[in-house]
C-alpha cells in the first residue's frame, strides 16, 4: 500500500511489492532514517526499533532494587544494565499524578520522546520512567527536555562516550 505521500511504502505491505529494496528494509532494524534510498521512506510504524517494553512488575522491581536512580522536577529514572543487546523502557505513573487519562497522556510522551531519541541511547540496559506529580501539567518539549537530562546524568548516551 502506497500511502498519499510520494515514494512512502508502508512496511506491511512491502513484501506483496516488487521493490527488492523495500522487501529488505522492512525487515532491518535501521532506523529510517537509514533505510531512507532512492526517493522511498521505508515506514515502520511508529514502533521502537531497538527497545522493547518493561512489562512485569518483578522486572520492575529488580530495576528499583539494584538499579541507579537520578531525579529532576519531573521524572525519577531508574537504570540497569540488562546483559542484551535491547533497550527495555519501562514507565511509571502513580494514581498521585492524576486519572488514568492524565497517566496514559505521560506515558505516551514519554515512550514518543524515547521513540524520537533511541538512537543515541546505549543498548543493553533497563531504563524505569517515573512520573512526578509536576509531570501532569506539563507538554511533550518539558517531558522530553527532563529525559533527555536524566539521561546525560546517567551517562547513557552514545555521544558522550
Amino acid at each position: 500500500e502506497i500511502s498519499r505521500k510520494k515514494g512512502h511504502i508502508n512496511a506491511a505491505y512491502a513484501d506483496n511489492l516488487f521493490l527488492p529494496f523495500a522487501r529488505l528494509a522492512a525487515r532491518t532494524f535501521l532506523p529510517p532514517a537509514v533505510l531512507s534510498i532512492m526517493g522511498f521512506a521505508i515506514d515502520l510504524g511508529g514502533k521502537m526499533v531497538f527497545s522493547e517494553s518493561l512489562k512485569k512488575n518483578y522486572d520492575f522491581q529488580y530495576v528499583y532494587r539494584n538499579g541507579k536512580s537520578y531525579a529532576n522536577k519531573y521524572l525519577v529514572m531508574y537504570v540497569l544494565k540488562n546483559n542484551t543487546q535491547r533497550n527495555r523502557l519501562g514507565i511509571s505513573a502513580s494514581k498521585k499524578v492524576g486519572n488514568s487519562v492524565v497517566r496514559h497522556r505521560f506515558a505516551r510522551l514519554v515512550r514518543e520522546s524515547y521513540r524520537l531519541h533511541e538512537n543515541i541511547f546505549n543498548s543493553g540496559l533497563d531504563i524505569v520512567v517515573v512520573a512526578r506529580k509536576s509531570a501532569a501539567s506539563v507538554g511533550y518539549f518539558e517531558i522530553e527536555s527532563a529525559l533527555l537530562h536524566l539521561s546525560g546524568l546517567h551517562h547513557i548516551l552514545c555521544d558522550e562516550v
